[in-house]
């Protein structure tokens, strides 16, 4: 498994030396407004500047555009990154199905599909269309998932998942928590059993700044992210 952060292009920027240090790998979040205003060659510029390993990039878009698709996948080509996630609802995912296939396949990347656990048995559904080693799946939990429904849409998707995004909540309410305390999902029961089903493919842990204060914390819950991963999978 690649136990990857993923950090906003501008947080990128400002924290990169940390993770330098550290050697751990990135996935850069860009959003569809920073395509628009900056432009693809200043994004490749900035990413290149920073060289640091990129296992994919994730792109946010307030809408579906496909012209904003296409200079993503531009930036991922002149990077040689192989994954771009993005969140592109089902319904739309269904409309443009053969268009998206045809898109990357020209491109040789590979698109990830975000989606909430309850929704992956849908967009399975849908991309089981089109099969070709293209399209997939990456699993994002939300305020309402638990351990036992995450657990459940990996355990009957998991041919399909290439990156999924650590989320944690209060037990109770919506507020996001460290990736490590007691909330909705038991990371440490999640990471068993992703290691009992050998999953080799991208676990992301997002940076967020309401809930790591210092970039310290965040290389601290890696660590021991990562540790607690290997010693299950040396088991």
């Amino acid at each position: 498994m690649k136990l990857v952060v993923k950090m906003r292009l501008q947080d990128l920027e400002i924290v990169n030396r940390y993770l330098e240090i550290f050697k751990i790998p990135v996935v850069p979040q860009i959003a569809d407004t920073e395509i628009e205003e900056k432009g693809v060659s200043e994004i490749v510029d900035t990413l290149f500047f920073l060289d640091m390993p990129y296992y994919a990039l994730q792109l946010y878009m307030h809408s579906y555009s496909r012209d904003v698709l296409e200079r993503t996948l531009i930036i991922a080509d002149e990077l040689k990154i192989r994954y771009i996630a993005a969140n592109i609802p089902l319904k739309i995912l269904k409309r443009e199905l053969n268009s998206l296939f045809d898109l990357f396949s020209s491109y040789k990347n590979n698109l990830c599909i975000e989606a909430a656990p309850r929704n992956v048995e849908k967009v399975k559904n849908t991309l089981l269309d089109k099969i070709g080693g293209v399209l997939w799946v990456k699993i994002t939990p939300d305020a309402l998932t638990s351990t036992h429904e995450l657990k459940e849409a990996l355990r009957s998707s998991m041919r399909l998942v290439k990156m999924i995004e650590a989320a944690n909540f209060e037990e109770k309410g919506k507020k996001k928590i460290k990736i490590l305390k007691k909330g909705r999902i038991n990371y440490y029961n999640v990471l068993r059993f992703l290691s009992r089903e050998f999953y080799n493919d991208i676990f992301l842990i997002p940076y967020d700044k309401s809930i790591y204060k210092i970039p310290q914390e965040l290389i601290n819950e890696y660590n021991v992210l990562l540790q607690f991963y290997n010693s299950t999978y040396e088991q």
